[in-house]
């Protein structure tokens, strides 16, 4: 009897060993992976980015994630070929990529809308259409703060100097006289650095335009939303060129600045060899990897009269990852995007990349960020940007943009102009200043035109917001 119940046990064990054995084997052969190409240099081999893709696969045991990290160029020639060849499950783009673009080429698909607006890490106006939303539908999110432009200041090169390490310059006289006593007193520095070959440096100068004459958007860089048509030969943008040149004469301003890229200038300001340095919220990472003891605050860009507001506007509508629309794990896709949106997340991502992310405010009320640089950035933030009108919210004129997107660019463009305007290296960029603006309106004209062949019925007032302050957040249609 006993025998005979030991057998039957014995059976019953090894019928549910092999029935959890086929289940084992099951599950495994459910694992499914899905491709990943990344922009971000956190997802470079042991960094961060690629960390937490790992820590994504062991809490998701049935996700695979094939990364691919490819930098800048390499990465748009990849995505090019992809494009026709099939393209990653997820991605991201240098620099964000644009809606309307991706549209056009059939490569994305809409993301669960209901997750983005139950979450709690993206404040208002975080979804935007012609951004990274159209027709109601969101297509991807942004990961940090808009990236408006800050003043890194050296407190190592200051106290050298004999200037005050916590008192940055606000106004255009007081960035001019500290810059030239730093390079008075310390032969082996300067004061503002600026790269002048990055391709993005008149960034500043348009910073400076809008405290002069609010209406400028960083979002579509020397469009004036007052008007609704591009101004870079305003009396706003010749006088903030005008300041930039003086200080580059008078030895205010770094002249290696003429041949530095983005790195070098970092590079530099990060070896203690410039004190005021322009930056986005890509700044703080970048300066931690060259220079982890660098003593820096942050402050906002000098304004031209104490009696000027500063004043950056920006839409905090922003992309970073994309759900492939030829993907055929969309489900395991958007778990791995959502693994980058939870609040512990952002939090991570805040203090250990030194990005500032989306809810950064609300992180900083909760007493949640470390960095005392970032905690200077996030104040900043919030005292200088407004959110400026959407003209893509009005029917039609996203697909305008598009349009735009796709036409041949004014050249020389009017980065070009004004490298070669601060430079010397154009005399006459006033008159330059002024045929490029007419381009890019002309183009504008010539996307509108386009639109309204296809019925539209897009006019150049879509474009325009009269009644804008530009010193505050448009609340209006």
């Amino acid at each position: 009897m006993k025998k005979g119940r030991l057998l039957g046990g014995i059976a019953a064990a090894v019928a549910i060993a092999a029935l959890i054995a086929g289940c084992s084997a099951h599950a495994k052969s459910q694992v499914v992976t899905i491709k990943f190409f990344a922009a971000g240099t956190q997802y470079e081999k042991g960094g961060i980015g690629a960390q937490d893709v790992q820590a994504f696969m062991k809490a998701n045991p049935n996700i695979k994630v094939d990364l691919t990290y490819a930098p800048g160029r390499a990465y748009i020639n990849a995505f090019a070929t992809m494009l026709s060849a099939g393209l990653p499950d997820v991605f991201q783009y240098p620099g964000g990529g644009n809606v309307m673009t991706f549209l056009g080429e059939k490569a994305v698909q809409p993301l669960d809308t209901t997750y983005f607006k139950n979450s709690k890490v993206f404040p208002a106006g975080s979804f935007q259409n012609g951004y990274n939303a159209f027709n109601g539908k969101v297509y991807s999110f942004p990961i940090w703060t808009p990236n408006i432009y800050y003043l890194a200041y050296n407190k190592t090169v200051m106290k050298k100097a004999g200037l005050d390490p916590n008192k940055p310059p606000t106004t255009w006289k007081e960035l001019l006289a500290m810059s030239l006593q730093v390079a008075k007193n310390d032969p082996g520095a300067h004061g503002l650095v600026v790269p002048m070959s990055s391709g993005n440096n008149p960034q500043i100068i348009l910073s400076w335009a809008n405290d002069i004459q609010p209406g400028y958007t960083s979002d579509t860089p020397g469009f004036d939303l007052k008007t609704g048509s591009y101004s870079f030969d305003s009396p706003a943008v010749i006088q903030s060129v005008e300041f930039m040149t003086t200080m580059l004469k008078e030895g205010a301003l770094d002249p290696n600045a003429l041949t530095y890229g983005n790195l070098q200038a970092e590079g530099a300001f990060a070896n203690n060899q410039d004190a005021f340095y322009p930056m986005g919220s890509w700044g703080p990472e970048q300066l931690s990897q060259l220079n982890k003891n660098l003593d820096y605050g942050v402050s906002y860009i000098p304004a031209p009269k104490s009696s000027m507001k500063p004043v950056d506007a920006m839409s905090p509508a922003s992309t970073y990852f994309w759900l492939s629309s030829t993907t055929k794990h969309q489900a395991a896709a958007e778990k791995l995007i959502e693994w980058f949106t939870t609040p512990e997340y952002f939090v991570q991502q805040t203090n250990e990349m030194f990005y500032p992310a989306p809810n950064a405010e609300e992180l900083l009320a909760q007493g949640k960020i470390t960095s005392e640089p970032l905690k200077e950035m996030v104040r900043t933030y919030a005292k200088v940007n407004v959110i400026p009108p959407n003209p893509s919210a009005r029917p039609g004129v996203a697909e305008t943009r598009a349009i735009e997107a796709t036409l041949a660019t004014p050249s020389p463009n009017w980065n070009q102009i004004m490298e070669g305007a601060i430079g010397g290296r154009l005399p006459d960029w006033q008159n330059a200043l002024a045929k490029v603006t007419k381009e890019y309106n002309a183009r504008l004209a010539q996307a509108i035109k386009k639109e309204d062949a296809k019925g539209g019925k897009v006019t150049q007032k879509d474009f325009a917001f009269p009644s804008w302050s530009g010193t505050r957040s448009y609340s209006g249609t």
